[in-house]
């Protein structure tokens, strides 16, 4: 497949987490207005995580809710929302030119995974054409080794039949008179030393070079996937998994919400509390938070 036939199919993989319920009348519509602004948020921190995974099911979730749920809600026409719809409004531009934006980082992510099997693949190859020329050179080694042992043994078989002729003549020698064996000995003793000279070379085995690879166990290696596909198959797994997720939000977030709080926290004369309810544990990092949500 090239890069928009894996983009559509990844987009179908994507489209089941992008549902949203269908409008529940008894439910206030300021409460659909908070959920679209804490998914646009949640898109834009994985958007800038390069997530885009998770940044496009968020962005998709924020577009279905406000044009199909928002607007079926029987207070959408209220002027109380008047500013939310607003919002809405102009979020919506922002909203189509994010949702390009993780587009194009799924398109990149999608070129460089595809040029990562590529050069997977072409590693591969050229390790089975290898190994294939090593095989084909190590069967050629070893017919011209078998010629040689057939060479050798054709070679040996004269001396083998001139030694049986001679044993042959000795038996003869044993069987004679006794007169006439002494006159043989003399004639006996230089082909008792030619037969001496046969030595049996023993068969000739593989080289240690050509064990070697045989017996140590081969490690393959291979180039590790493109980091921000790794961390784009982190950010499905967390939507799939049910286990707690991570997200990382702007340290400047504690800093605005003790902002919005100092009318409160200074009115006279003890001065109010103010509640944040936050569904999670805070991790502090260099430049932002780590939130762990379950």
């Amino acid at each position: 497949m090239d890069v928009s036939e894996r983009l559509v199919a990844r987009r179908a993989h994507l489209a089941p987490f992008c549902r949203v319920d269908p409008v529940k009348q008894h439910l206030r519509l300021q409460s659909y207005y908070q959920l679209a602004r804490q998914l646009y948020r949640q898109s834009e921190t994985y958007f800038a995580e390069g997530a885009w995974d998770n940044a496009y099911v968020f962005l998709a979730k924020f577009i279905k809710l406000c044009s199909k749920v928002i607007t079926a809600h029987h207070d959408y026409e209220l002027p109380r929302y008047r500013k939310e719809r607003e919002w809405v409004r102009a979020q919506a531009a922002e909203g189509f030119k994010l949702f390009d934006a993780i587009l194009d980082g799924m398109e990149a992510e999608e070129l460089e995974y595809l040029e990562y099997e590529r050069s997977l693949n072409q590693e591969k190859q050229q390790q089975s054409t290898a190994l294939a020329t090593e095989q084909a050179n190590m069967s050629a080694l070893e017919a011209r080794l078998q010629a040689m042992r057939l060479a050798k043994k054709n070679a040996e078989q004269p001396k083998e039949q001139a030694a049986g002729a001679a044993n042959k003549e000795d038996m003869r020698t044993l069987n004679q008179p006794a007169e006439v064996r002494p006159r043989l000995n003399l004639a006996l003793k230089p082909r008792q030393k030619e037969r001496s000279n046969t030595v049996s070379y023993p068969t000739v085995g593989k080289a240690s070079w050509m064990t070697a690879d045989a017996t140590q166990p081969s490690h393959t290696h291979y180039y590790a996937p493109p980091l921000s596909r790794q961390r784009s198959q982190e950010a499905i797994a967390n939507l799939t998994s049910g286990k707690i997720r991570t997200l990382e939000i702007p340290s400047g977030i504690i800093a605005q919400f003790t902002l919005l709080a100092s009318p409160n926290t200074n009115r006279p004369p003890y001065g109010i509390e103010t509640c944040g309810i936050l569904a999670g544990i805070l991790v502090s990092l260099s430049c932002n938070y780590k939130l762990k949500l379950p």
